[in-house]
């Protein structure tokens, strides 16, 4: 019974995005002009790299969700400049699990899945 438990919450946990729209919200920053290239490594331990692209000034705020729904962590915002940069993220204080990894940059919203150990 646990299992099938745990089943039903791991696949509603990997269709998650699509109900947020993370989806559509890839695809139209694809259009605009800021863009996730990788995020790495993942499944992360201590700390995870975010690296990104932006065409124009701006700042990004990062975020992460359990598989309930809660944000669980809330790191302070980046400064972007025009071209490409890695931000590294700290994730030692997390439990292990899946989570959503949101990054919202001027009010556009990028959601990526990554895996704690």
């Amino acid at each position: 019974m646990k299992t099938r438990i745990l089943s039903i919450i791991l696949i509603s946990f990997l269709t998650l995005p699509i109900a947020f729209g993370a989806r559509a919200a890839e695809q139209q920053v694809d259009n605009k002009s800021y863009q996730i290239e990788k995020i790495y490594p993942n499944p992360v331990k201590n700390f995870v790299y975010v690296e990104l692209s932006s065409e124009k000034y701006s700042t990004v705020q990062f975020d992460l969700i359990d598989i309930l729904g809660n944000k669980v962590k809330l790191w302070k915002k980046v400064e972007l400049v025009p071209g490409s940069q890695r931000i590294q993220l700290e994730t030692n204080d997390l439990n292990n699990g899946f989570y959503l990894l949101r990054a919202t940059i001027d009010k556009q919203i990028i959601v990526k899945r990554i895996r704690k150990l």
